[in-house]
């Protein structure tokens, strides 16, 4: 185990940018002063200490030794624990790791590896300024976390701070689903929406397809980050996306 710099270990997960999309963000805007990486040959471990202990272990190699990584991070106080898996080794991270915390939970993220193959419905658009009075009083449920219709757009299309494409019926808008770059040519889905009477008639599947064909066209990355639920990761398969990352989560 040696320490190594955030750069070098940003450099490095680079080389493969698709499958360490969220922990090259996440180091990106880690606070410089408060982190440490460890290099343990075939993982990188990442301690951020703040209001608790942020600990990330990104295995590099089927060979992670887990137990040896757990004796090492113990001691720290107040841990949230991140650990990369994958079907293969997920039942030996929960035997490692669950003992020792209270719960855990699992985070998936998705990317759309096709070079093409997507098509754009006619009905669906990116939005501008010009739309902003059909979105914000499109039929809307207020959701938990989710800032007002009005707020969004401000946001992603007003300030430029992402975008968002909607599906349009004359100039009722039934659905949309925004999106911004993390970094590089790197974007992720920010949130999807359908409303409630319009649900279930594949309108998600659609954005979700014309998503990925504007990114592509870009020459970028299209990702998925943290589908929350069954719905989001239905509609990420149908358009193609595949399963990229998965975390267990431990506090």
């Amino acid at each position: 185990m040696k320490e190594i710099s955030i750069d070098k270990v940003i450099f490095i997960l680079k080389n493969n940018t698709i499958k360490y999309t969220m922990e090259i963000d996440n180091l990106n805007y880690v606070s410089r002063d408060k982190t440490k990486c460890l290099d343990f040959e075939n993982a990188f471990v990442i301690i951020t200490k703040e209001k608790e202990t942020f600990i990330r272990i990104i295995p590099t190699n089927a060979s992670c030794d887990y137990n040896e990584i757990w004796e090492q991070i113990k001691t720290n106080e107040n841990i949230c624990l991140s650990v990369n898996t994958d079907n293969e080794n997920e039942e030996m991270v929960r035997g490692v790791f669950g003992k020792h915390f209270d719960s855990v939970r699992a985070t998936v993220d998705y990317a759309c590896m096709k070079k093409s193959g997507h098509e754009v419905n006619g009905n669906i658009r990116i939005l501008a300024e010009e739309d902003k009075d059909s979105f914000i009083s499109m039929e809307n449920t207020p959701q938990q976390y989710r800032p007002p219709l009005n707020v969004l757009f401000s946001v992603f299309v007003t300030e430029g701070n992402g975008e968002i494409i909607a599906y349009y019926d004359g100039e009722r808008i039934l659905g949309y689903l925004s999106y911004n770059s993390l970094y590089d040519d790197v974007y992720d889905v920010d949130y999807i929406y359908v409303s409630p009477s319009h649900q279930g008639k594949g309108i998600g599947k659609q954005l979700a397809n014309a998503y990925a064909s504007i990114i592509k066209d870009r020459g970028g990355i299209a990702y998925w980050s943290n589908a929350k639920n069954i719905a989001s990761e239905k509609t990420a398969k149908s358009a193609g996306f595949v399963l990229i990352r998965k975390a267990l989560i431990f506090k």
